[in-house]
């Protein structure tokens, strides 16, 4: 018997177990990346949000964004603690920048909340607006998404990895499956054929 030739039972059996590994562990390795994704995405958006947010009120409640010395030296310390790769802030019409990191040209542009990992220079761009008496203006941060993003494909590898191992002692099992089942039903059938040709001897 060759399990190659999928015209025999064995065959068939294994032909079934290729059938169902072609499709079960793509779809779900599809549907565990885009769990990871998701939750790796909403855990760097909500951390990103409370920290920008704690930086509005630290702007609101002090008077930091009354003088542009003092604006600069805010700016440059978010961009120095590294948490964002550029801080820039828009002061009644005006934009200051971090000294540290250059501030993007079309920062005032983009949307206040960009998606994860939608942009292709990996910056979640941010822009909080700021009141403070007479001053009004908008917070503009732009955080690095590579770390989340590398930890999306280390657990992506993993699930890889755990896939293949599953799969390849699957066929392992589906081979010999294959075999316990097939063999003696073969010999059954081999057994009704000498039978049915007149030989009662064979049981």
């Amino acid at each position: 018997m060759q399990l190659g030739r999928f015209d025999t039972l064995a065959g068939r059996l294994l032909a079934l177990q290729l059938l169902v590994h072609a499709i079960l562990p793509p779809a779900l390795f599809l549907g565990l990346d885009a769990v990871i994704r998701a939750g790796v995405g909403r855990a760097f958006t909500e951390q990103t949000r409370a920290y920008a947010r704690s930086l509005v009120s630290e702007l609101q409640q002090g008077d930091i964004v009354e003088s542009p010395t003092r604006t600069v030296l805010f700016l440059d310390e978010i961009v120095q603690g590294g948490r964002a790769r550029y801080a820039a802030i828009d002061v009644n019409g005006r934009l200051l920048g971090s000294t540290i990191a250059e501030t993007p040209g079309d920062v005032r542009r983009r949307p206040s909340e960009e998606a994860f990992g939608a942009s292709d220079d990996n910056l979640f761009a941010m822009a909080m607006p700021i009141h403070r008496g007479t001053v009004t203006g908008t917070l503009y941060l732009g955080f690095d998404e590579r770390p989340a993003l590398e930890q999306v494909r280390g657990m992506r590898r993993s699930i890889l990895v755990v896939l293949a191992v599953y799969v390849l002692a699957s066929l392992a099992s589906a081979v010999l499956l294959a075999r316990l089942i097939s063999r003696p039903l073969t010999r059954l059938q081999q057994a009704a054929e000498v039978v049915a040709s007149g030989d009662p001897r064979v049981r």
